[in-house]
């Protein structure tokens, strides 16, 4: 429906973003359409065309079993105006990412996401992602659309 949910449960805060101008069909997911710059699944000349990509070496604190790369956005690319660096951890046998991390533009918040337990065609229904309802002192906020 264009609006993202994030849930803190420690915190017991949800917040929902709409991420989508209102009546607009975008893929959350292409590169320079959507607001998620995930360089997964992406045409190899797309990748290319935002980001130059280089294979960092192995460190000891590396998922095991993973090719460690570094994209740093193009000048004048949309990724540019957010991004310092994405980093992917690719995992060498499934070619799945295992880990994401982004740095912002003013090298102030570092955000990692670690992909485990993935599964593709897994028969995934629409109410596999339907979230249960708020029970108790939530604090929830809506933030519309910005451009």
């Amino acid at each position: 429906d264009g609006w993202l949910t994030d849930r803190n449960y420690d915190l017991k805060q949800e917040i929902r973003r709409q991420v989508v101008k209102p009546g607009q069909q975008v893929n959350l997911l292409k590169l320079g359409e959507g607001p998620f710059p995930l360089p997964i699944g992406q045409k190899r000349q797309d990748v290319l065309a935002a980001f130059t990509v280089q294979k960092s070496p192995a460190a000891k604190d590396d998922p095991a079993g993973t090719v460690h790369l570094q994209l740093s956005p193009k000048p004048g690319t949309s990724f540019d105006r957010k991004f310092k660096s994405i980093d992917v951890w690719v995992d060498d046998r499934s070619h799945f990412p295992v880990r994401i991390e982004t740095l912002d533009k003013n090298e102030s918040t570092r955000r990692t996401t670690d992909l485990s337990d993935i599964h593709v065609n897994a028969g995934v229904k629409d109410a596999d992602f339907e979230l249960p309802k708020l029970e108790g002192d939530w604090q929830s906020t809506q933030e519309p659309y910005a451009e």
